[in-house]
């Protein structure tokens, strides 16, 4: 009474899941940047995030914080969080 019957309908019964991440960028209080993009999952593995973020707000003399977050389902989990001050970024570039 509980089978399910197999389906011709059925192409992919497992498909991959899309993810948005979204990478924030936080300069003197204020939010001066975002970006998403989408990424797909096929199940637990290493998510490898590499965005660009153009704005003319981020003054690249001050620090800024950059906060890394993923919207799976019906939540937004922070991924990670990280403060770069201007002599780290102007080396890192």
């Amino acid at each position: 009474m509980n089978h399910i019957p197999a389906s011709s309908y059925t192409v992919n019964s497992n498909p991959d899941i899309k993810v948005p991440v979204t990478v924030y960028i936080k300069q003197n209080g204020k939010r001066v940047a975002a970006n998403t993009n989408y990424y797909s999952i096929t199940g637990a593995a290493d998510l490898k995030v590499n965005v660009g973020v153009v704005s003319a707000d981020i003054d690249p003399e001050s620090s800024f914080t950059v906060e890394v977050v993923a919207g799976l389902l019906d939540s937004n989990i922070q991924l990670g969080s990280f403060e770069l001050s201007s002599k780290e970024w102007i080396n890192h570039k």
